[in-house]
C-alpha cells in the first residue's frame, strides 16, 4: 500500500509541477505564489497523512512480530515451525526493513 501511495503522490507533485510551468507562461522565473494555485495542493496532506500512519504502522506491527512467535511457547505450546526468536533473530529475516524511515531497529 505503501508504495502505491507514494507513486501516486509522485504523480500529483509531477502533475502540478507542469501545470505551474503551463500557468507560468512565458515568464523568466516561477512566481512563489502560483503554488498556492496548484490542482492538487489540498490532496497531498491527506496523502501524507496516510503515508505517516502507514509507516508508523508497519514499524508498530515489526516490532510485535517477535513477541508474536514468543506467545505460544509462553502458553506452553509448540512454536510454529520455522519461527525465529528474539528480534535479533527477526531483524536478520528482514534485513531490508532496518534503517528504513518509520522503522524503529534498535536493539
Amino acid at each position: 500500500m505503501l508504495p502505491l501511495v507514494r507513486e501516486h503522490l509522485d504523480g500529483l507533485r509531477a502533475d502540478d509541477a507542469a501545470e505551474l510551468r503551463r500557468m507560468a507562461g512565458d515568464a523568466d522565473d516561477l512566481d512563489p505564489t502560483l503554488a498556492a494555485r496548484a490542482p492538487h495542493r489540498r490532496a497531498y496532506r491527506g496523502l501524507e497523512t496516510l503515508v505517516v500512519h502507514l509507516e508508523a504502522r508497519r514499524g508498530l506491527l515489526f516490532d510485535r512480530f517477535p513477541r508474536a512467535l514468543e506467545r505460544p511457547a509462553a502458553r506452553g505450546l509448540p512454536r510454529p515451525a520455522g519461527a525465529r526468536s528474539g528480534r535479533a533473530r527477526a531483524l536478520r529475516a528482514r534485513p531490508s526493513l532496518i534503517g528504513r524511515r518509520g522503522v524503529c531497529a534498535q536493539s
